[in-house]
């Protein structure tokens, strides 16, 4: 939508290349599908079934919903209609969104300069420097521009009450393959105490450092933790 409103924009990532990191996660795009319909251009758009999950999945054939159960006691509780929900990938989507910008690459945030005229200077950790109209820091939870602008203590990230666990596992076998790939999209356990959401995804490529067999390991936002239990990020 900026750069069709005639702005010129750079993007700079810390990362090396789109699909660095190894483990990644997937996001289930409903309600928001509408607006990014509007937001974003219609080559993407058009393409946005290679950002799935699984791109055969016939979600054009069918209305969503999201089941919600009673997870004490294993039964269906609910259904939630949601005729917009994609599931799709992290790394798929960043690599369809970045078609057409103008991406520098390897370029970690260091500091601001500011002047009271004038544009915005960022500096970088390579020691290059490039002047702004207007910065954005879109930088993640550990966002270092939000610690630069409010300090370290008030621009920490704070714990959240939640815990996000995935696992992956290799099934070696075609009929447990087969059972997987009919759950639905995505599924909801509520209790007294808590709720629990599922979602599935098919990830090609794993090293083999990264499957488990029957007894994943779990990752915690995306940070690999050995031990058996899910700690509170």
């Amino acid at each position: 939508m900026v750069l069709q409103n005639g702005y010129q924009v750079t993007v700079f990532e810390k990362e090396a290349f789109v699909g660095e990191r190894v483990r990644e996660w997937t996001m289930l795009l409903h309600w928001a599908l509408p607006t990014l319909k509007a937001l974003l251009p219609d080559d993407i758009i058009a393409d946005l079934r290679s950002a799935y999950t699984d791109p055969f999945y016939p979600y054009e054939n069918e209305v969503e919903k999201v089941p919600f159960y009673n997870a004490v006691a294993g039964e269906l509780a609910f259904e939630m209609p949601a005729a917009s929900m994609r599931r799709i990938s992290r790394n798929k989507m960043r690599t369809l969104c970045s078609r057409g910008l103008d991406i520098q690459w390897g370029k970690g945030f260091k500091e601001l300069k500011t002047t009271t005229e004038g544009p915005v200077t960022v500096l970088f950790d390579d020691g290059t420097t490039v002047d702004a109209d207007l910065v954005v820091g879109s930088d993640g939870p550990n966002s270092r521009v939000r610690r630069w602008l409010l300090g370290e203590d008030d621009g920490a990230a704070l714990a959240s009450d939640h815990a996000i666990c995935s696992g992956i596992v290799e099934y070696r076998d075609a009929e447990k393959a087969k059972f997987i790939r009919v759950h639905p999209v995505a599924s909801a356990g509520l209790t007294p105490t808590g709720s629990l959401y599922l979602g599935g995804k098919s990830q090609p490529n794993i090293k083999q450092q990264d499957r488990t067999v029957g007894n994943p390991t779990p990752e915690i936002n995306g940070v690999h933790d050995p031990s058996p239990e899910c700690p509170r990020p």
